[in-house]
């Protein structure tokens, strides 16, 4: 229970900056409340009236009464419902841009701690739930408290303090005990909801990206077994979050008939042995009958906010996970001129990957990188753009170690390639340049550069031809040239080249590793690759082995 007190806390923090309009929410709560309670008082009222015993209240006047109840009920309710979303659509934007700035200070190291549809299902629906608490439990939960000292004191007013005991009892049953009970009822199965959510997202995405080898090895039936099986589960714990609902709403019922049974019992006995008017026994049972709506919105919580407890416990724990590589900021600029590599080491676990390794690398010209899967290339490279955390040892940029390099300029001087290029669902020139503006001469070159013009002449609008998954279907070599023309667009000063010609034919390869080697006294190369042509254009090539690279060439 503690805990779900900090974290309500913690959810509290966001709004804080709409503390007024959560205000205005309140309000206007109360007041809507308090005029949809005196719709039936002075419908009471008014019977009375006409029958002689509220001489001095005449029917027309309160007739212009329920009217303008009725008219502010509607008014103040359209306030509550749009300031109380307004709240919590900004509040939810706030999570979302929150969430999306703290995914882009983490490394791929985190990133890859984090399945894809765990992410999909936080950024889209686990978000999304947030919405129960900042809009359907904060406003309600102090309108029911206000409304609940207001119409315990007006009944014991009216009618007797006695009258209020059952009423209040009944209140408390309705937007406390129970609420409380069904919470503890409900949030292993929603818990566990979440988790198959999650996992049914993940199993969606996977046959979706893996469609073809699916198709390929004609696992469609498996996978469609798969899928089947993760709906019948989720099913069946919706169905277990259902059964209790219903059961809630049962309880919730016979405790309200409970309690106006109550009410009236006692306003006979109130009537009978203690002098009450009828006409106060009246008013304090039509007060009754009209005050249970804030309550039944609290009762109802538990259904949707353990769903919201749950939600919001995966977006903390994705905030609060801490950088593993963390952005270095530093006044000093980078320009690169020379590295070095000295006695680095660097181990997964147990697993030694790396074992004092030493390297040069040189301001210009072309290294080569050759090694078996598994080696440490990748561990390599990634340490060398500063992406992984420095076992033992040291990289030195210009004499400087890589942790007091501002990690902005670090990424401004090293241009990296993948071996998988990623195609964006943007146009041909926004998927090279990653903007809008765009630096022709720059461009021009970086196309020349990865043979891209005969492809750019193809497409029936340029360079302004959308390409993507949904429109232009691409091969794989034309992705690796548009993730090399990326490169050369950048212009930085070191290229670290991951396989770059794996799926490109031998004509293309050759004029690509042409204009590389033409480039390499503009900037140093770093060519990662296990293809002997590839690596023939290096000034040198080291190989991976034992954990140390081996001068090969």
């Amino acid at each position: 229970m503690k805990s779900i007190y900090i974290l309500f806390r913690r959810l509290l923090q966001y709004i804080q900056p709409l503390s007024i309009y959560l205000l205005i929410t309140i309000i206007a709560g109360v007041l809507g409340y308090i005029f949809a309670m005196l719709i039936p008082i002075t419908g009471v009222m008014i019977i009375l009236s006409s029958q002689g015993w509220l001489n001095y209240l005449p029917v027309p006047t309160l007739t212009i009464v329920l009217i303008s109840s009725g008219l502010l009920r509607g008014v103040f309710r359209y306030i509550e419902h749009y300031f109380g979303h307004f709240v919590a659509f900004k509040t939810l934007a706030l999570f979302r841009d929150k969430v999306f700035s703290h995914l882009r200070t983490l490394s791929n190291k985190n990133l890859d701690e984090w399945n894809k549809g765990n992410l999909v299902s936080m950024i889209s629906s686990d978000i999304e739930a947030l919405e129960v608490f900042y809009a359907h439990t904060i406003s309600p939960l102090i309108i029911a408290l206000v409304l609940f000292l207001t119409t315990s004191t007006l009944l014991s007013f009216i009618v007797s303090f006695w009258f209020a005991i059952p009423v209040i009892i009944g209140y408390l049953l309705l937007g406390w005990f129970l609420p409380n009970r069904f919470h503890h009822d409900m949030l292993t199965p929603t818990q566990q909801y979440r988790e198959l959510f999650s996992e049914n997202n993940e199993h969606f995405l996977e046959s979706i990206q893996g469609f073809n080898q699916i198709r390929y090895l004609n696992a469609a039936n498996q996978r469609k077994e798969l899928l089947i099986s993760d709906q019948n589960q989720l099913e069946s714990a919706y169905m277990k979050i259902k059964n209790i609902s219903a059961k809630q709403r049962s309880i919730v019922d016979l405790t309200i008939y409970i309690t106006i049974f109550s009410s009236v019992l006692l306003s006979i006995i109130l009537y009978t042995y203690a002098g009450v008017s009828l006409f106060n026994i009246l008013l304090g049972i039509t007060i009754i009958l009209s005050s249970f709506g804030p309550f039944l919105a609290l009762s109802a919580l538990p259904s949707t906010l353990n769903q919201t407890i749950a939600s919001a416990r995966r977006v903390f724990s994705l905030l609060d996970q801490k950088p593993d590589f963390p952005d270095y900021e530093s006044e000093m600029s980078f320009k690169y001129q020379y590295g070095e590599v000295e006695q680095l080491s660097f181990q997964y676990g147990q697993r030694i990957i790396i074992d004092s390794l030493d390297l040069k690398l040189p301001s210009t010209g072309i290294i080569g990188i050759y090694g078996v899967s598994g080696s440490g290339k990748s561990t390599l490279i990634k340490i060398l753009m500063g992406h992984l955390h420095i076992g033992q040892g040291n990289v030195l940029y210009n004499n400087r170690p890589i942790q007091t390099l501002d990690s902005k300029s670090l990424r401004f001087n090293i241009a990296y390639m993948d071996q998988h290029t990623y195609i964006f669902e943007k146009s041909f020139a926004e998927n090279i340049t990653f903007s809008n503006a765009l630096n022709q001469t720059l461009f021009d070159f970086a196309c020349r550069k990865a043979q891209l013009n005969d492809l750019i002449s193809q497409l029936p609008n340029g360079i302004d031809t959308i390409i993507g998954r949904r429109y232009h279907n691409l091969s794989s070599g034309e992705k690796q040239r548009i993730g090399l023309a990326r490169a050369f667009y950048w212009n930085a000063s070191v290229f670290i080249l991951d396989e770059p010609t794996s799926n490109i034919d031998s004509l293309n390869e050759a004029l690509i590793l042409q204009a590389i080697d033409q480039d390499k006294d503009n900037r140093l190369v770093v060519l990662v690759s296990h293809k002997p042509s590839t690596l023939s254009i290096c000034n040198k090539i080291y190989e991976f082995k034992d954990k140390k690279l081996h001068l090969r060439k």
